[in-house]
């Protein structure tokens, strides 16, 4: 059973030792409408910008129109434009951007004939959330502008022209275990050793 007379007492008590330290009471009021503020508006999860390195082998009207389709979302801009496909791999090893996009050389050559053509992402799966939204972001890219196609392209495939190949790099299965654990391995070592 509750006791109010029991609540009522420890809940006068504590109104008294708020009363007497000033600086409670200002921390009590304060600090959850800071923490509100901060959570709601300066931390944000949302992926956008993601830096691109593009290598484009067929160099046309098509994979140029295809390139701004994608630098033109707010998702994904175009960091870089590269000579080979292994400095697509590079520049993600290094970390200077999220995503590599390697378009074909004959992508414009089956686009014109109306067969199926594919366009690589090499995806960073370091952080699984970033990979997911940028899988979806660039497949969802892809498909417009594929549909987009149809139109002008007598297809023989009539549900997609441009099928968007995701490989995803350093954390293929997508376990955030592997993100999360090496983060607060490093958090604990770095309070650690600041405390000694």
């Amino acid at each position: 059973m509750i006791n109010i007379n029991r609540i009522l007492t420890i809940a006068k008590k504590e109104i008294i030792h708020i009363k007497r330290d000033r600086a409670s009471l200002v921390i009590a009021l304060i600090l959850p409408i800071f923490l509100l503020l901060l959570f709601g508006f300066a931390v944000s999860s949302d992926v956008d910008n993601l830096k691109l390195s593009v290598y484009d082998g067929s160099k046309t009207i098509e994979s140029r129109e295809l390139i701004n389709k994608l630098n033109n979302s707010t998702y994904l801009k175009v960091y870089e434009y590269v000579d080979t496909p292994d400095a697509v791999e590079k520049s993600l090893d290094y970390g200077r951007t999220k995503i590599g996009v390697i378009i074909p050389d004959y992508f414009t050559k089956k686009l014109r004939r109306g067969e199926s053509t594919d366009v690589q992402f090499l995806i960073d799966g370091s952080d699984p959330y970033i990979a997911k939204t940028a899988a979806s972001y660039s497949s969802q890219i892809i498909n417009h502008y594929s549909q987009l196609k149809l139109a002008n392209y007598s297809s023989k495939n009539k549900e997609t022209l441009i099928k968007p190949y995701n490989l995803l790099l350093y954390n293929p299965t997508l376990e955030s275990s592997k993100f999360n654990i090496p983060g607060i391995i490093g958090l604990i070592l770095r309070n650690y050793s600041a405390s000694n």
